[in-house]
């Protein structure tokens, strides 16, 4: 129940935070990135908002919609990433306009990425198995002793 907590608790905030910054981004004066991208990291955000809901009740689904949230966030948050001036942090966290809101983004999205891999692989390795077996025994009958 604790990994379930700790899963929805980071969904939750990379859902947020990421949201935030493209709320401020997609600003319609003066946009803040490529707008395709700012679109799909939307998605993106959406889908860790569903993915959080999905780590309380049904934990493998919420790791695979996790990590689709994931593919569709990095994109434009790894392109963000480079462009910051991160030799400048205090100006960017503390001065800088809506600054600490993309290091928040940025930091929140990779600690989901980061918690969230193993888990990925292991429901991964978990649906192999289901399909393996599956294959090997179709219709789930069991098989005849001789």
């Amino acid at each position: 129940m604790r990994h379930r907590i700790i899963t929805a608790t980071l969904f939750a905030a990379a859902a947020i935070s990421t949201a935030n910054w493209i709320d401020w981004a997609l600003d319609p004066i003066q946009p803040y990135g490529h707008p395709f991208l700012l679109k799909v990291a939307l998605a993106g955000s959406l889908l860790f908002l569903i993915a959080c809901l999905l780590a309380v009740f049904a934990n493998r689904y919420a790791a695979l919609a996790g990590y689709a949230a994931m593919l569709l966030s990095w994109p434009y948050f790894a392109l963000l990433g480079v462009s910051m001036p991160w030799k400048n942090f205090f100006w960017l966290a503390r001065i800088h306009e809506h600054g600490a809101a993309q290091v928040i983004a940025i930091v929140t999205l990779l600690a989901a990425t980061i918690y969230s891999s193993p888990q990925l692989w292991r429901t991964a390795r978990l649906l192999l198995r289901s399909k393996i077996s599956e294959a090997r025994n179709p219709g789930g009958a069991l098989p005849r002793v001789p």
